[in-house]
């Protein structure tokens, strides 16, 4: 993971003028790689930093191996592996109310995934596991694969239920304020920040 880190932190320093903390540079690199970035990152930043990241969305995505360093699990039997704090503002981020409404259609489109004890385990007790699974679902790439990865698996019957929760979420549009709260909570969390 540190190395992923490294690797975000070099990437945004190349693109944005000004120096961020490491959880910002998450930030940035995650913002730019799901659906509607533009709006996300127009919201999320400010000044110089909005221009720049504006310009060079593409090149500041975080990649589907990053995305699966910073949160995913190779073995989900292991829950060592989920024993990220989570960010206060992440805590923050389970309280509103578009939350539960989002835990239900997740849980509804990875019935079988959430049948397995491992999965079910960790996604009942980690907030963050759902969240970085919800983002995994808003990646402009390789959803599926980044869903999976967050969840430790995921049953391939669940992959129909996946792409019909994907495209409902794309039809409706994303709420921009809900999910810049998401993504700067699992930056702050995956980088220690608080």
């Amino acid at each position: 993971m540190l190395t992923t880190l490294q690797t975000i932190r070099e990437r945004v320093n190349e693109h944005v003028s000004v120096r961020v903390y490491d959880a910002v540079a998450v930030s940035i690199a995650l913002a730019c790689s799901l659906v509607e970035s533009e709006d996300l990152a127009g919201y999320m930043f400010e000044g110089s930093v909005r221009r720049e990241v504006l310009a060079n969305r593409e090149a500041l995505a975080l990649t589907d191996a990053e995305f699966a360093d910073l949160f995913g699990v190779t073995d989900p039997t292991k829950p060592a592996q989920y024993n990220i704090l989570p960010s206060k503002r992440l805590k923050s981020v389970t309280a509103m109310s578009g939350f539960q409404q989002l835990r239900q259609q997740q849980e509804s489109a990875l019935t079988c995934t959430l049948l397995e004890a491992p999965q079910k385990t960790a996604w009942d007790k980690y907030p963050f596991v759902r969240l970085a699974a919800f983002v995994g679902l808003l990646r402009t790439s390789e959803y599926e694969q980044c869903v999976s990865a967050v969840v430790g698996g995921m049953v391939r019957a669940d992959a129909r239920r996946i792409d019909d929760l994907r495209s409902s979420i794309e039809d409706g549009g994303i709420d921009v304020i809900f999910v810049s709260e998401i993504v700067t909570g699992l930056a702050e969390s995956v980088t220690g920040s608080n």
